[in-house]
């Protein structure tokens, strides 16, 4: 189920924004561990039972690794293009907000419903900032699907329809109340992420010949 207006009202990018720089700084991260495997890979001249596993555990981490990236690669453009998509639904319902504010006799309801009360003043056409209401809604649904999907999640067959009712959705966690709260970071999130990212035995292997009988090199 998608965001309501009484959601969207209170939508803010600046924590989206800690949550890019966060991705930002574990993606540097992982390629300097990137970098690392590679260059013991490349440098490894060791022959032997014993070498050929600790080759094969380096090709081990590099797969990881690899796919580390693309994780982190394809949650990093997905927070940075929900970033621009919030900042253009607090346009809309700017615009929407800015509409009723200098009409007293326009009234909106928490789930974006427009009407007019009786002032004796002319009538008006709300249709156009009715659909000013549907946009920021669409927009808003958009953003909390593709940001599901951007995080690993499952998109949903088809694209939910705004409700009017309020709704918690993935974005509205992480633009809680408007306050503008920070996220949880990974790092606060998954407190041994970076302890869990593979880091391999380099040392000490490129200039020896290891065999069976030497086990201890691989701790």
């Amino acid at each position: 189920m998608g965001p309501s207006w009484q959601d969207i009202v209170t939508w803010r990018p600046e924590a989206l924004n800690d949550a890019t720089e966060e991705l930002r700084r574990v993606s540097g991260v992982v390629a300097a561990q990137t970098d690392e495997v590679a260059a013991a890979l490349a440098g490894f001249r060791s022959t032997g039972e014993t070498a050929d596993v600790v080759r094969e555990r380096l090709q081990e981490h590099q797969e990881v690794l690899a796919d580390l990236a693309k994780d982190v690669d394809r949650a990093y453009r997905g927070v940075a293009a929900a970033v621009d998509q919030v900042r253009e639904v607090q346009r809309l319902v700017a615009e929407v907000l800015d509409h009723v504010a200098v009409r007293p006799h326009v009234v909106i309801d928490a789930h974006g419903h427009l009407a007019t009360v009786d002032l004796g003043l002319p009538g008006e056409d709300l249709g156009p900032v009715q659909e000013l209401v549907h946009r920021a809604l669409a927009l808003a649904v958009q953003v909390d699907t593709d940001l599901l999907v951007a995080l690993g999640g499952q998109p949903q067959q088809a694209r939910p329809t705004p409700r009017t009712e309020p709704t918690n959705s993935l974005i509205g966690h992480v633009l809680e109340s408007g306050r503008a709260t920070r996220p949880p970071s990974l790092r606060e999130q998954y407190p041994d992420l970076e302890r869990s990212i593979p880091r391999p035995p380099v040392g000490g292997f490129s200039e020896r010949k290891l065999g069976p009988q030497d086990p201890s090199s691989l701790s």
